[in-house]
C-alpha cells in the first residue's frame, strides 16, 4: 500500500510551506487520488516529522503547509555499511535494502577486484542517485532519518581513515575465523556504539587487502558454507546485526533501546 508520506527538504517547522514538484503533484493527485484539504505525513531526513495539509487552486498548483511538528527518535546505534562497488545496478538494491534495515551511513568502495569502476566525473552523479534511493527507501519504510551516502573512496584510503572510536569493525571474508551466526550472540554488538561492516565485490577481497584490514583492526567474518552474492551478503549481515540489537523484537525493553 502506498504511504501518504513525503520528504520535506526545507526543514519542518510549523506553518512552513513546501511547493511540490510536478512529479510529486502527479503522484499525489493521480496515484493517491488526494485533493486540496487532505493531509500527508512529512519527514525531513534528520529525525523531524510532521503533518501537512494540501493547499492550492487545483491539482496543478498544489503545495503543502505544515500544521503539526514532532520528532521521531531512532535507536542510538550506528550501523555503517562499507560496500565494494558491484556490477550493473546492484548498488541501487543494496542502498535501498540497507536503508530499510536501519543503516546510518553507506560508504561505496573501490577494491582491487571491483568490476564496476565509475568513470572520472561520474562519481558525484552516482552518489547523488544513491542518495535519492536512500531518501525514497526511508520514506517508504517509515524511517525519520535518511542515511548518508558518502563519496566513493579507494579501499586503501578508506582503511587509512580507520573506523569510529568504540565501533565493532567487521570485514566479510570466506577465510574469517569468526562466524556470521555468532554476530547475534556477540556482547560486543550490544555494548558498542555502532558497527562498521565491510562487504567485498563479486570476486571477494584479495589476501593483501584482508591483511591490511586486519592490521587496521578489522575482524574477518565468515558468513557460512554458501557462496553469497555481494548484495545478498550485505543484506544478511545488516539483518544479523539488527537482530542482535533486538530491532525485530515486538517486546518492550529490547536490547539497544
Amino acid at each position: 500500500m502506498s504511504r501518504k508520506r513525503f520528504f520535506f527538504p526545507s526543514g519542518i517547522s510549523l506553518n512552513s510551506v513546501y511547493e511540490l514538484t510536478e512529479k510529486e503533484r502527479h503522484y499525489l493527485a493521480r496515484v493517491l487520488r488526494l485533493k486540496v484539504g487532505d493531509k500527508v505525513e512529512l519527514f525531513d531526513g534528520y529525525g523531524r516529522e510532521g503533518v501537512g495539509v494540501l493547499e492550492g487552486i487545483d491539482v496543478r498548483h498544489l503545495r503543502v503547509r505544515v500544521v503539526e511538528v514532532g520528532r521521531k527518535e531512532e535507536r542510538r546505534f550506528d550501523l555503517i555499511l562499507c560496500q565494494s562497488l558491484p556490477k550493473k545496478g546492484k548498488m541501487d538494491l543494496i542502498v535501498e535494502k540497507a536503508t530499510e534495515l536501519g543503516v546510518s551511513k553507506i560508504i561505496p568502495l573501490v577494491t582491487r577486484r571491483s568490476v564496476s569502476r565509475p568513470r572520472r566525473g561520474e562519481e558525484e552523479k552516482k552518489v547523488a542517485r544513491w542518495q535519492r534511493i536512500a531518501q525514497e527507501a526511508a520514506r517508504q519504510s517509515g524511517r525519520a532519518i535518511v542515511p548518508e551516502v558518502l563519496p566513493i573512496v579507494e579501499f586503501e584510503s578508506f582503511l587509512m581513515q580507520g573506523f569510529p572510536p568504540g565501533f565493532l569493525p567487521l570485514l566479510l571474508w570466506e577465510g574469517g575465523e569468526s562466524k556470521g551466526r555468532e554476530v547475534a550472540e556477540w556482547e560486543k554488538v550490544n555494548s558498542s556504539p555502532g558497527v562498521m561492516v565491510v562487504v567485498g565485490p563479486e570476486g571477494g577481497f584479495d589476501d593483501k587487502e584482508v591483511q591490511k584490514a586486519k592490521e587496521r583492526g578489522f575482524i574477518p567474518l565468515w558468513m557460512g558454507p554458501y557462496v553469497l552474492r555481494t548484495e545478498t551478503a550485505a543484506i544478511v549481515i545488516c539483518a544479523l546485526i539488527q537482530h542482535a540489537r533486538g530491532a525485530f523484537s515486538p517486546i518492550e525493553g529490547r536490547k539497544g533501546d
